[in-house]
């Protein structure tokens, strides 16, 4: 009997390590910077200090504190609403036998692996004025499109929207298609035998199943 637990838990260490290495170990990281005058943005190369819970105070006594919540709200509103709509999309249409599934499903699952940390760093240097997307833009000869995109109060939260959903994407993908595939197909036999369309077998069974019946990456 022991020797069937480490077998079996021997298959979960890569899992493991891999998880802690891009997730655990970012967020403590993460919660270490909070308490430090550290700027990811504004590298100068000065050593980080030890401030305390400054941080933390200066949030709540910053009178935009109000503003800032609904803005909070409003941007966990349309990233839930685009995450679920997307992902159930993406679900359905692997679902459906899409060539190469396998290879795509890897694909968008991939960024929710990684830390929001990391993934903040890395979308913050793309973002940057001189970075990834405005030298493509320049190159593409739209030199006027070109702006800080993180800066810019028109294009900051569509651009943390952006990431946000990419990031999640994948995974809201892979619940939904969990919960198509658990679907019995002979509730589409009878379907299509009493006459339902394809648009009516989607409403009237997989997306009732979905998010009605399980709601999982909603509640999520």
């Amino acid at each position: 009997m022991n020797k069937n637990k480490i077998y079996k838990t021997s298959f979960a260490i890569p899992a493991v390590i891999l998880y802690t290495g891009l997730f655990i170990v970012p967020v403590i990281l993460n919660f270490g910077y909070s308490l430090t005058n550290w700027n990811a943005v504004k590298l100068t190369g000065e050593t980080a200090k030890f401030v305390g819970l400054a941080n933390f105070q200066k949030i709540f006594s910053d009178p935009e504190l109000f503003n800032i919540i609904l803005r909070t709200v409003w941007y966990a509103f349309v990233t839930t609403i685009f995450k679920n709509v997307l992902g159930f999309l993406l679900a359905l249409a692997l679902h459906e036998g899409l060539k190469t599934k396998q290879a795509f499903r890897a694909t968008f699952f991939l960024p929710s692996m990684l830390s929001p940390l990391i993934i903040g760093l890395m979308f913050g240097s793309l973002f940057m004025t001189n970075g990834f997307f405005n030298q493509l833009l320049t190159g593409l000869g739209l030199e006027n499109l070109t702006h800080a995109w993180l800066t810019t109060a028109n294009t900051a939260m569509p651009a943390a929207m952006f990431v946000d959903i990419w990031r999640q994407l994948g995974f809201n993908m892979v619940i939904y298609l969990a919960g198509l595939q658990l679907i019995d197909a002979s509730y589409y036999e009878a379907a299509s035998m009493d006459g339902a369309s394809k648009l009516q077998q989607l409403i009237y069974i997989r997306f009732k199943s979905i998010f009605l019946e399980e709601n999982r990456p909603l509640s999520m």
